[in-house]
């Protein structure tokens, strides 16, 4: 209940931010495409 439950925690939750991170940087790069678009 102390590490075993700590590292499942981290286990679960390692990925969410992970795909947070990645769908973070997929938006930053569709809004600077966007923008690059427009511009040219």
């Amino acid at each position: 209940m102390t590490r075993k439950d700590s590292v499942g925690r981290q286990n679960a939750f390692y990925p969410l931010p992970e795909w947070i991170l990645s769908a973070h940087r997929t938006h930053s790069e569709v809004l600077l495409e966007n923008m690059q678009g427009r511009k040219g």
